[in-house]
């Protein structure tokens, strides 16, 4: 596990369009683009920090995003996290505490739809009891990878 310090999270900050040049962060910061350089790489090298291009999409034709809750078996919770996470769509998924053992945030478009999702991706998951899916209909900086085919 890596403990990022304030200059890191600064950064992290400076960083959060993925596009800002090093010298306007070393600029902003006041630390120089050398010592940028090396604390990104470390932050990357170490998985704690990536840089990648995110979409909206509320702002993109014929997409969407749903938070989907999944009741399991509870002894093939961990199974189901694993399985949950690799299903086409699945941008983040989790084991969280309240009425729901798993939560996947999930983006579909015109060609894969919830229903698609339901039928041909939660059926590989054994252990599976329940599902619930909280359509999103927008947000403030409602931004995803685009996993997507």
């Amino acid at each position: 596990m890596v403990k990022l310090d304030e200059i890191d999270i600064s950064i992290i900050r400076q960083l959060w369009d993925g596009r800002a040049a090093y010298s306007d962060v070393s600029n902003e910061l006041s630390i120089s683009t050398k010592t940028i350089g090396k604390r990104v790489k470390e932050m990357t090298d170490s998985h704690a920090a990536e840089i990648t291009c995110l979409v909206d999409p509320f702002k993109l034709h014929d997409h969407g995003a749903a938070f989907v809750g999944f009741k399991t078996v509870p002894e093939n919770r961990k199974e189901a996290l694993a399985k949950v996470d690799k299903l086409k769509g699945v941008i983040l998924a989790a084991i969280v505490t309240g009425r729901f053992d798993i939560m996947a945030i999930v983006i579909f478009n015109d060609s894969f739809t919830y229903e698609n999702f339901i039928a041909n991706e939660v059926v590989k998951v054994p252990g599976i009891r329940d599902v619930e899916a909280f359509i999103a209909f927008g947000g403030r900086d409602f931004q995803l990878r685009y996993l997507l085919d």
